[in-house]
Formats: C-alpha cells, sequence, structure tokens
C-alpha cells in the first residue's frame, strides 16, 4: 500500500510491518522474520523497485520480527545496513539477547544468521531523505525516523483503531520508553507509520493519549 507519494508499506508479513522509500535512493526499514523473505521480495517488486536497487536498509531494533531478513537482503543487494549503535551488538550477534527475546527467535523455529552493520546511527544523523530519531525504551538503541508529515516509529508505539505502547514484557526500558513517546507527542508530523499495527494520523495527539492512559 502506498502510504504518501513513494512511501509503500510492503504489506509481506503479519507479524511485523516493512516500509520501502522509493526517493532519492530505494531504502527499506525492518525486514521482517525469518521465513517471510520471498513476501518481501515480491512485495518490493510490486513497489516498483527491483531489491537489487536498494541502496539503505534501516533496521529500527534488535528484535527479531524486524532483522530477520537484514543478511538475505543484503546479499541480494548489496545495500547498506544501518542501526543505532546501542543496538547493532546485538544485532550482529556480538552481545547475548535478553532471555525473553532469545525465547522469541527459538519460537519462530528458524535459524537467525546477522547481517553486518556497516553504519551506526545515531540521534541526529540524515540518511535516505530522513532524520534519525534515537527512541530507546522498547529497545536500548530503538530509533526512528522523521520525514517531513511522516514518523516511522517501529515499536516505539502500536498502530492500529486504538494506538497504544509497546506491551511492557517486552520493553527494556519503561521509563525510558514514556520519554521517547513524549518525544514524539512534541514533533511536527503528522501520519504515525508504526511496525506493528496500521498507520494512523495526527500522530502527536494519538500519542498525547497514550501517555494520558499510562
Amino acid at each position: 500500500m502506498e502510504y504518501w507519494p513513494g512511501v509503500h508499506g510492503l504489506e509481506a508479513t503479519r507479524i511485523s510491518n516493512q516500509y520501502l522509500l522509493v526517493q532519492p535512493e530505494p531504502m527499506l526499514v525492518d525486514t521482517g522474520p525469518p521465513g517471510s523473505l520471498p513476501g518481501i521480495l515480491r512485495a518490493i517488486r510490486k513497489s516498483g523497485v527491483a531489491p537489487e536497487r536498494l541502496r539503505w536498509i534501516v533496521l529500527t531494533h534488535c528484535d527479531i520480527d524486524h532483522v530477520g531478513n537484514a543478511l538475505a537482503l543484503q546479499r541480494i543487494s548489496g545495500a547498506t545496513v544501518c542501526a543505532c549503535y546501542s543496538d547493532a551488538p546485538y544485532i550482529a550477534g556480538e552481545l547475548p539477547l535478553p532471555p525473553l527475546r532469545r525465547f522469541m527467535v527459538a519460537a519462530l523455529g528458524r535459524t537467525y544468521r546477522p547481517p553486518r552493520i556497516d553504519r551506526l546511527l545515531q540521534d541526529g544523523d540524515e540518511i535516505g531523505g530522513c532524520v534519525v530519531l534515537h527512541l530507546p525504551g522498547h529497545t536500548p538503541g530503538h530509533i526512528g525516523l522523521l520525514r517531513g508529515p511522516l514518523l516511522f516509529g517501529g515499536d516505539a508505539v502500536a498502530g492500529g483503531r486504538h494506538p497504544r505502547a509497546a506491551p511492557a514484557i517486552l520493553t527494556w526500558d519503561q521509563a525510558a520508553a514514556r520519554r521517547s513517546i513524549e518525544r514524539i507527542a512534541g514533533l511536527d508530523f503528522d501520519m504515525l507509520l508504526p511496525g506493528h499495527g496500521t498507520p494512523f494520523n495526527d500522530g502527536p495527539r494519538r500519542c498525547k493519549e497514550i501517555l494520558a492512559r499510562r
């Protein structure tokens, strides 16, 4: 689905969301869980981009349902794989994941092979026409990407008819997660494109509603 000119939701897996930004150079935000690669490749092609043309792959955080196909897509495209410096060691397998995250990997029943992290991101960096926002809490190096009226929010909040914060059991630091939602609520944008659930408009106001319920 094209949510904005040149910005596509791939709709390749129901487990998590991936977004393709066509301009200025093809950039994929998150890569889905292991086993979903064929659907992701089909969705990229359906959006009018050959997978081999991917220039950037940005991983919003280290969860397996967001990084599971990063290595395969890196090999197919030669794209530069980017992640926040705080989550990169977990994505690359240099640091062990917490027990619940390890269980999530095992529950998928597939082997995870880590990608090479080519570029470490930090707050304020620019990539693919987006500004990187460090939004820790869900994971230490969780990031979002701000591009004009759009915010690619990763798992800072979940979408749908009633947007909500990520479940506490999956949040490494709840205080930090709340501060990240507060930051989002203070930004100037409209549509929030989350890592789970459907995108929604009036993002700052909806995030204020999330904070009021917590």
